[in-house]
């Protein structure tokens, strides 16, 4: 059985030979890249939760690393304000928060329901003619 990423040069299972050398540098060592030439499910599973792990830990970072331990004094990124921001609080005693997500999923049937009679062919060429109607009275505007 030919897996999916061998040609016919290759042994079966090895990965690494396809690969550039800038890209077998950032592999890191411990991670074993050869499959069995029979695959199956099970050794393919076991096979990406490998490249997952790995790709968890970047190349060259020392496992468990520290986080963050403080959030920015003053957050000037988008995404740091996104973080910071108090949505728990302003859910628990801003009534605008709580009823606006339900105020729009009770409006939007009703705007389906009028994007539908406007999008009907009724609708549409009802409105064909008065364009139509509209564009003949602008040609005879000046007529004297």
């Amino acid at each position: 059985m030919r897996l999916w990423y061998t040609d016919k040069g290759m042994k079966p299972g090895d990965i690494l030979t396809k690969l550039r050398k800038e890209a077998k540098s950032k592999i890191p060592s411990n991670m074993n890249l050869k499959l069995p030439v029979n695959l199956n499910l099970k050794d393919l599973r076991a096979f990406l939760d490998q490249i997952v792990e790995a790709l968890k830990q970047p190349a060259g970072s020392k496992p468990g690393a520290p986080e963050v331990s403080r959030p920015m004094k003053f957050p000037y990124t988008y995404s740091a304000k996104l973080a910071q921001f108090p949505y728990k609080y302003y859910f628990k005693n801003q009534w605008i928060f709580r009823y606006y997500p339900v105020g729009v999923l009770a409006a939007l049937p009703l705007f389906i329901f009028m994007s539908k009679l406007s999008k009907s062919k009724g609708n549409k060429e009802k409105w064909k003619a008065i364009r139509k109607h509209e564009k003949e009275e602008y040609l005879h505007k000046f007529d004297y």
